[in-house]
């Protein structure tokens, strides 16, 4: 009897000796062409643009103006901003002959902020990660009216 406890304690190490080393073998496994394309498709969400205005131009009554400590957007130009090492910056967005309404401000296709755009109005808005990059970026105020874009105004500057 005891011959055959000693057998079964022997085959019980064994199992699990076995059983522990099916479990270590073979380290991390390599990741499947399925969770790459899952990452890809999560980055390209990220970057989406929450509006395109590559099709629009000018709509609607009145000007906006960009203005930094660069310069303005008047007349065309692209006023500089000194951008590197900066976490956050804040520029002057200007309208001027507008009825006040209450319009959305994209910076390079992504939401800034809601602001009224009057006659003679003076807002700023805050650039922070992307918008800070260094190249040459836009901003776009719109108000839409269901699908339809009814005000549509755009300038650039450019972070250095």
């Amino acid at each position: 009897m005891l011959k055959a406890k000693s057998m079964v304690a022997l085959g019980c190490a064994a199992a699990l000796s076995l059983a522990m080393v099916g479990c270590s073998g073979g380290g991390e496994q390599p990741k499947s062409d399925e969770s790459g394309a899952q990452a890809a498709e999560q980055q390209q969400t990220a970057s989406a643009k929450d509006f395109d205005g590559s099709g629009c131009s000018d709509t609607g009554e009145g000007t906006m103006t960009l203005s930094t400590a660069g310069g303005t957007t008047e007349g065309g130009n692209i006023p500089q901003i000194a951008a590197s090492g900066a976490s956050m910056m804040q520029i002057g967005l200007d309208t001027d002959g507008m009825d006040g309404s209450v319009c959305t401000v994209y910076v390079d296709g992504m939401e800034n902020t809601t602001l009224n755009a009057g006659e003679r109005t003076q807002n700023s808005i805050s650039l922070t990660g992307d918008a800070l990059s260094a190249g040459t970026h836009t901003v776009e105020l719109v108000k839409m009216d269901g699908d339809a874009v009814v005000i549509y105004k755009s300038a650039q500057y450019e972070a250095v």
